[in-house]
């Protein structure tokens, strides 16, 4: 039953988010505006970073690099969710498969942004109970669940380092790079 859940989990949170491997493929219809808001960034980073040589300056078909916060060797800059010690690990065993890590916390425990991104999705789920889904940008996503308050609102861009909500006895945090999960000990 676990897995079935957590199977129901991650297709409903990856469904809701956008990857990308840091281009976009203008499609009809598509302006700079609306580009930007899907990968929180700015126009005009668009803009610098396309060489155009306006924000009109788009057609069907062209593609258009939309990296955000990432370092030289392709990889974003990642901080610890919260305070806290791992009591489950990340693991691809198929005996006791666990794509994030599970942290022991206090009550109260304050959970941040791992980095600056736009929150794509809040929701709650039995046995992960409310949760929040980030979009980083470069096909980039991060999830943070079992929370207890949260500080955020649908839609918001938030900071690296910035409140997200306070959690009670453990938290759940998944990172995932084009809608697969990654260790999160590899970014981190």
């Amino acid at each position: 039953m676990r897995n079935f859940l957590l199977a129901v989990f991650l297709h409903a949170v990856f469904s809701a988010s956008v990857f990308s491997n840091g281009i976009h493929v203008v499609r009809p219809g598509d302006n700079l505006t609306r580009i930007a808001a899907v990968y929180s960034v700015r126009i005009s980073d668009l803009v610098q970073w396309n060489a155009l040589k306006s924000a009109n300056d788009i057609h069907a078909g062209q593609k258009l690099i939309v990296r955000k916060n990432v370092d030289p060797s392709g990889k974003l800059q990642f901080s610890a969710p919260v305070q806290g010690k791992i009591s489950v690990s990340y693991s691809t065993s198929r005996d006791t498969p666990n794509p994030g890590v599970w942290y022991s916390v206090r009550n109260g425990a304050e959970v941040r942004s791992a980095a600056a991104g736009k929150i794509l999705r809040i929701d709650e789920l039995r046995g992960y109970g409310r949760y929040i889904l980030i979009d980083h940008g470069g096909g980039w996503t991060t999830l943070y669940s079992c929370l207890d308050s949260i500080a955020v609102e649908k839609g918001s861009r938030v900071s690296e380092g910035q409140l997200l909500g306070r959690g009670r006895e453990r938290i759940f945090f998944l990172a995932a790079y084009q809608g697969k999960p990654v260790n999160p000990n590899q970014i981190l």
